[in-house]
């Protein structure tokens, strides 16, 4: 008894260390098919993500038995080689290696595992027995509009077993329960709470859970929960299948009211009016509050590209329409003006001729290369005639030379002053010296008064210096300007 207990020890204990490297690689692999890259569906994302927890836990089991069975093969081995060593005979000491350390440590693993598992156990147990608590209380009959409103949408769903829709108190967001004679539970204050619209949006989300089996997925995941509690990759693809599943029913939802709006309204609503947790093994509508607002955001964006694609069909048919319509146009236009012409213009490919016609009566029109002669002796135009003529090609103009710079321009000298002029500063000039030499000779007069006559005699000195500049008369510079 005490060897087998060994051997599940040994067996339990290696399960778990390899459950840790298999989830990791299962995960890894689930994370990389649902990515948007592939563009799978979330109903598609989520049986995959099922498929992947099934697989852990099946993994787990299955390494459970194999290691077992291996260790006690291995155990009777040992025993026979033990009898046939020889009495008294003692094996010699040899240190431990690597796997036989782990393996005294498996009893201490085992024991934190099995408390674990029965703390899982507990809770499971506990979540079980609440849901069934709530699904045998009494509770008050949905609304005759909404029980029609039910078997209607359950109808379209294609749902072939009896469903039950009740009202409580107890909850406050709408629960799933069962699977074999399922029942939904709307909170009593829905009725008061939300639109009819929004309400329909609640009802096709709940329905789609019972026509996708999730209660009887949920319940396995949970499980898979509780044994693999120690493997945080089991937890992960936990998470990865409610993701997937709410997003899976919220199609659902789209796809039968294309009012995703209306639908992230509603369960914004119910997002407000509830604080509490739902029971572990029900499917609610709104889930966690994180999860909720990336639902809405998704929710958003698909009505988005909806109303993008939208417009890039009306875009496309607009663009057919409008080459349609000049197509069936132009035509149209062209047949009316060539009805509406009074003349025709025709093309006569003859050769080169002279049409000998009176010069009155003629018309000469040219156009490029072509001449165009029309006879106007007629009463009616019949149409033009068509000469051509090879008119040669005017030659390039050649390009003008540069021009030489103008030279510079030199400035006027001044004009030249009278004669009359020089004259009179001379003879000023010559008065005034005179009186000098008077004054000087003559004793009795003041030096003040010479020195007046000195300063006047110098100023006109310097007149009659300017005035010299230009020695020549009037006439002289009269002369000058006409040489130039």
């Amino acid at each position: 008894m005490e060897a087998i207990f060994d051997q599940i020890v040994r067996a339990t204990g290696w399960a778990i260390l390899h459950s840790l490297w298999q989830g990791a690689i299962i995960y890894g692999v689930l994370y990389l098919v649902i990515q948007p890259v592939f563009k799978f569906k979330a109903s598609t994302r989520y049986t995959i993500a099922t498929m992947g927890g099934l697989l852990m836990l099946g993994s787990f089991l299955y390494t459970f038995t194999e290691l077992f069975q291996w260790s006690v093969v291995s155990s009777e081995a040992s025993a026979q080689s033990y009898w046939k060593q020889l009495p008294g005979l003692v094996p010699p000491a040899v240190p431990l290696t690597a796997v036989e350390y782990i393996e005294m440590l498996f009893p201490w693993l085992v024991l934190l595992y099995s408390v674990g598992l029965i703390t899982q156990s507990v809770i499971f147990w506990k979540g079980y027995r609440k849901i069934q608590n709530l699904k045998n209380a009494v509770h008050q009959s949905v609304p005759k509009d909404w029980m029609i409103k039910l078997e209607t949408l359950r109808t379209e769903l294609g749902i072939g077993r009896k469903i039950g829709y009740y009202l409580s108190d107890k909850i406050q967001v709408p629960l799933v329960i069962g699977y074999i004679k399922p029942i939904i539970l709307f909170p009593a204050m829905l009725a008061t709470q939300l639109e009819m619209n929004q309400l329909e949006a609640i009802m096709i989300h709940e329905l789609s859970h019972i026509r996708r089996n999730d209660y009887i997925f949920n319940l396995l995941r949970t499980l898979t929960e509780t044994v693999l509690f120690f493997n945080p990759f089991a937890w992960l693809i936990g998470k990865m299948m409610d993701i997937e599943r709410e997003n899976a029913c919220d199609d659902k939802v789209i796809q039968l009211t294309n009012a995703p709006l209306t639908y992230a309204k509603a369960l914004l609503q119910l997002e407000l009016l509830t604080n509490t947790q739902k029971p572990v093994l029900a499917l609610a509508a709104t889930g966690e509050e994180q999860h909720l607002y990336q639902r809405i955001k998704r929710i958003t964006n698909m009505k988005t590209e909806s109303i993008n694609s939208r417009q890039k069909l009306l875009s496309i048919a607009l663009t057919f329409a409008t080459l349609i319509s000049l197509a069936w146009v132009n035509p149209a236009n062209g047949e009316k003006r060539q009805q509406n012409s009074p003349t025709v213009v025709k093309k006569v490919n003859q050769p080169k001729k002279r049409v000998s016609t009176p010069a009155s009566d003629t018309l000469i029109y040219s156009s490029g290369k072509r001449v165009y002669v029309l006879d106007k002796s007629r009463d009616t135009i019949p149409g033009l005639q068509e000469i051509n003529i090879n008119i040669p090609p005017i030659p390039p103009v050649p390009p003008l030379p540069p021009m030489s710079e103008m030279p510079a321009t030199p400035p006027l000298p001044p004009l030249p002053p009278d004669s009359l002029v020089l004259n009179e500063i001379v003879s000023l000039s010559g008065k005034l010296a005179n009186e000098v030499l008077r004054l000087q000779s003559d004793k009795s007069h003041d030096r003040a008064e010479i020195s007046r006559l000195h300063s006047r005699i110098k100023q006109s000195g310097e007149e009659l210096k300017k005035q010299n500049e230009f020695s020549g008369t009037k006439s002289e510079m009269g002369e000058i300007w006409k040489r130039r």
